[in-house]
């Protein structure tokens, strides 16, 4: 068996191995943990993607008890590498195994939770009581709060917002078009009985300009892109504002995030997700 370092100076030697039990390390498990310790080619390992996140939340429940620490650290940076390759669907996990597994403090974990915190703040569909199990306690604090301050952002400052929607250069009807764009943003907020057009499993957001009534031919066929200055705008006012308060309140400190953070590559960064 390894012979790995424990608090218990017997277990973990050839003559009283460590003992996982079946759940939590399975041959599956077992198999790709042993990748890692005896890779066929020195310095290849198992290959990451987030889109297999799930596959690999047990392997570092097992490198934890292994206490693995080098292997959860290079799986959670092959998953924070590939993130943008993340499954909406999978954002929860997402959250959890990164702050699970880190040593570092939230304040230094923004470049990697504020991306899946957008898909919670800016989704159609509200956190399912499944996803605040799978975030715990701080970061289904954080996706609801973040959530609620970007829905009442909408509501008191409509003005400035529907400023800052785009149109089409060529756009005759610019007052116009950007109001039926809010407009369907506001009513996208709301989940109305019998709206086939959204499901429970649905992971749109609610920049997703779906009707084409009030918006002029030229912006038509752009309408959904002409809501990523918004959705910018709310990612760098309200999503990382919000962020830096809680991680604030919980670290205690006046905390800053520089504009050199690389929390958002682009203004679509949210709509990355696949």
């Amino acid at each position: 068996m390894f012979l790995m370092p424990t608090p218990n100076d017997e277990e973990g030697t050839e003559q009283r191995p460590l003992l996982l039990p079946s759940d939590l390390c399975s041959l599956n498990v077992f198999e790709t943990i042993c990748d890692f310790i005896y890779p066929e080619t020195v310095g290849i390992f198992p290959k990451i993607t987030a889109k297999d996140i799930a596959s690999w939340e047990p392997i570092l429940a097992a490198a934890s008890a292994l206490q693995m620490d080098g292997t959860i650290r290079y799986i959670i940076q092959k998953l924070v590498e590939d993130s943008s390759q993340l499954l909406r669907s999978d954002a929860a996990r997402f959250m959890r195994l990164v702050t699970d597994y880190n040593n570092l403090p939230l304040s230094q974990l923004a470049a990697d939770l504020v991306g899946p915190l957008c898909v919670f703040a800016f989704r159609r569909q509200p956190i399912s009581p499944k996803e605040f199990s799978i975030l715990g306690e701080k970061m289904s604090a954080l996706a609801h709060h973040t959530r609620e301050n970007v829905r009442d952002c909408f509501l008191v400052d409509q003005v400035n917002l529907i400023g800052s929607i785009q149109t089409d250069a060529s756009c005759g009807q610019k007052e116009s078009c950007r109001k039926a764009i809010f407009q369907q943003i506001l009513g996208n907020m709301v989940n109305k009985p019998n709206d086939t057009l959204h499901t429970n499993n649905d992971q749109s957001d609610i920049f997703r300009i779906t009707f084409e009534q009030g918006i002029c031919p030229a912006c038509c066929p752009q309408r959904s892109k002409l809501t990523y200055a918004l959705m910018s705008k709310m990612v760098e006012g309200v999503v990382k504002k919000t962020y830096l308060e809680m991680v604030s309140t919980w670290e205690g400190g006046h905390l800053k995030l520089h504009s050199g953070s690389g929390l958002i590559d682009e203004q679509n960064r949210p709509l990355a997700f696949a």
